[in-house]
């Protein structure tokens, strides 16, 4: 090993020491980094989280967006609303109704306000919808109220109904959720805040899960005027959908009828081509009857040409023997001549 292969081993010996110290200072470097990465990532989805618990709440707090749920419906304008009134008078056609208030206008020019009615709830008869009227005349505590849409049969017999039932309530907007109603929901919490006391246990039974509670946040965001407007639109477009249905049925009634006349045209056409058959197939019959009689006259005509052609072949060839014979023998009487005068 010559003095130069030494001194480049030792050169690439040094070199790799080196690029070794290198390497690992790049993979703790990598390592540190990673690490801080991952405290960040950690730190930011928990930040995240946070965010995200402050916006939308959890179970254990409330968040932003609840505490605009809840600002947004106590600063709702509740409107007025006029109790116990009772229906005096409903028109079955129109559905115009004569209501006496306990209490009169609330200005000096209410026709035109449009106020929802509903029936008041006593005893087991629940409150009930029955629609948006328009006031169209007031007489200090008598009001004339007009249907803001046309009333279907089943609602102008559920307002009759509801005048011989009980009182009313006039309201300017819809009411909206009250705590006294979210108390009453199956899991709310009860007005004031207060947390339900959990039930008791009972001593060697499993314990039972909880009901799943519902958010009063949630019910409060029933928006009930949205309900009604979707429910009149939806009403609308069914009753479009009806009429469609109904000239749907005609057009197809005056089809069913035209193509039934068509029907007999085509009908009276078959009897008539099925007679012409009926002929043409009595006329195919005497024509092949017709030709069957011909086919066995030719037949006949044919074994008699055929009977003619065999006599006449053997009366040709008993003619043709006597004349072979009749050659023969004068041929001999020739040869006997021609012997006897000799030369």
């Amino acid at each position: 090993m010559s003095i130069w292969n030494k001194v480049l081993a030792g050169l690439i010996l040094v070199t790799s020491v080196a690029f070794f110290y290198f390497a690992l200072r790049a993979l703790r470097t990598h390592q540190h980094w990673r690490e801080l990465a991952e405290k960040h990532q950690s730190a930011l989805e928990k930040t995240l989280q946070e965010q995200r618990a402050l916006i939308w709440g959890s179970e254990a707090s409330v968040g932003v967006r609840q505490m605009e749920a809840q600002l947004y419906r106590l600063n709702l304008c509740r409107g007025r609303a006029w109790q116990n009134a009772q229906p005096q008078k409903v028109d079955a056609a129109t559905g115009e109704v004569t209501v006496v208030t306990p209490l009169g206008a609330a200005h000096e020019r209410p026709q035109g306000t449009q106020l929802s009615i509903f029936l008041q709830a006593s005893g087991q008869n629940p409150a009930m919808y029955l629609g948006d009227f328009q006031i169209a005349a007031v007489s200090d505590r008598i009001w004339q109220l007009r249907p803001t849409r046309t009333l279907s049969p089943r609602e102008l017999g559920r307002l009759q109904q509801a005048s011989r039932g009980g009182l009313w309530v006039l309201y300017e907007r819809i009411p909206s959720m009250t705590p006294e109603l979210l108390a009453e929901m199956t899991g709310a919490a009860p007005p004031g805040g207060e947390k339900p006391e959990p039930p008791a246990k009972d001593e060697g039974q499993p314990p039972k899960p909880a009901p799943k509670a519902t958010s009063p946040v949630l019910a409060t965001m029933i928006d009930y005027r949205q309900v009604f407007d979707y429910y009149y639109m939806e009403r609308s477009r069914l009753v479009d959908l009806i009429e469609s249905a109904k000239n749907d049925l005609k057009g197809l009634t005056e089809a069913q009828k035209a193509a039934d006349a068509e029907i007999k045209l085509l009908q009276a056409e078959i009897a008539k081509h099925k007679t012409l058959l009926a002929e043409a197939e009595r006329q195919r019959d005497a024509v092949a009857a017709h030709l069957r009689a011909v086919e066995a006259k030719r037949a006949e005509f044919e074994s008699r040409v055929a009977q003619t052609i065999q006599e006449n072949q053997t009366t040709a060839q008993k003619l043709a023997q006597a004349q072979l014979e009749a050659a023969r023998r004068i041929e001999e009487r020739t040869r006997r001549t021609a012997s006897i005068v000799g030369p």
